[in-house]
């Protein structure tokens, strides 16, 4: 299924969104509005918003919200975070499973990626 652009209001709502999610996570908020809460605040419904989102930006905004709490992780740590901090911010309850996602998402753990520095 080919995806259309987003114009008009629908994207500018959508930058609203992305933005409104950009402040969360850079005020370390891990508990965050889940979906339909979202949908509340911008005036849409869960699924509207979600399917708007992914044409707007080509992701989900759980991945979104992954993706940019795994890229603030990334920044920390190499500002010399303590790895189980960076963890706990990223919100997961495990340094372990930070861990995972981490090298999922970088190709290196955080431990590898400290050892550089």
């Amino acid at each position: 299924v080919a995806q259309t652009a987003l114009r008009g209001r629908s994207h500018e709502r959508m930058l609203r969104v992305r933005a409104f999610l950009d402040e969360e996570i850079a005020q370390g908020h891990t508990a965050a509005l889940g979906v339909a809460a979202l949908g509340r605040r911008f005036g849409l419904s869960a699924s509207a918003l979600q399917r708007q989102f992914r044409q707007a930006f080509a992701v989900s905004i759980t991945e979104y919200r992954r993706n940019m709490r795994l890229m603030q992780a990334r920044s920390d740590l190499e500002h010399g975070s303590r790895i189980s901090e960076v963890a706990d911010r990223a919100g997961y309850t495990s340094a372990a499973n930070f861990s995972t996602a981490f090298r999922r998402h970088f190709g290196v753990t955080p431990s590898e990626l400290q050892g550089r520095g």
